[in-house]
């Protein structure tokens, strides 16, 4: 099947970037809808190229260090997240709005299984064990449930404040990434 949204018409990922801190002024659109085994890469590709991007900042002295809008691996790992987690009986395409201060990852199915808003992110099970699967094989997943709270580290290293995760819209998983203060419009 080449055309997922064709059997499954949710599976695909839109991607939005807006102008400002809200949906009023749409600056750029895309969707992703290939077999999942060139989705993850396509998407890991327009994240690392087009949304990650990083400028040298004085440390002291002639030493310079990157600094990230977003930085890229918590982008993928977030984003694969949501691809590999979601619910594909549900018709809705996972979303990534990128904002003048955050970017929003929502995808469709809420926590599954034995994970509740308390135990997250510590406690895991699988929707999908099949894509799960490809996710591993592709090298786009552990399975050793580090994602999350690497993920945290890696935005507090570059300065960006915590990831927010949202459990209370119904069957739906959002997660919010501030930008960098430095690179806010």
């Amino acid at each position: 099947a080449m055309r997922p949204k064709y059997y499954f018409h949710g599976a695909y990922v839109q991607y939005l970037k807006f102008k400002g801190t809200d949906i009023d002024e749409l600056e750029y659109a895309q969707e992703f809808d290939q077999p999942l085994v060139y989705l993850f890469k396509t998407v890991d590709d327009f994240l690392r190229y087009t949304v990650s991007k990083s400028k040298p900042v004085p440390v002291d002295g002639w030493q310079e260090r990157m600094q990230s809008n977003y930085p890229h691996w918590p982008l993928r790992e977030l984003t694969v997240n949501a691809i590999v987690h979601r619910d594909y009986q549900a018709n809705a395409p996972i979303m990534l709005r990128e904002f003048s201060d955050r970017i929003e990852i929502t995808n469709p199915g809420g926590l599954y299984g034995g994970v509740s808003p308390d135990k997250f992110p510590n406690t895991t099970d699988n929707r999908n064990p099949n894509i799960m699967a490809v996710a591993k094989t592709l090298g786009y997943v552990n399975r050793y449930n580090f994602g999350v709270n690497t993920s945290q580290k890696i935005l507090a290293q570059n300065g960006n404040s915590p990831a927010e995760f949202d459990f209370s819209i119904p069957s739906r998983f959002k997660v919010t990434i501030p930008i960098h203060p430095d690179w806010k419009k």
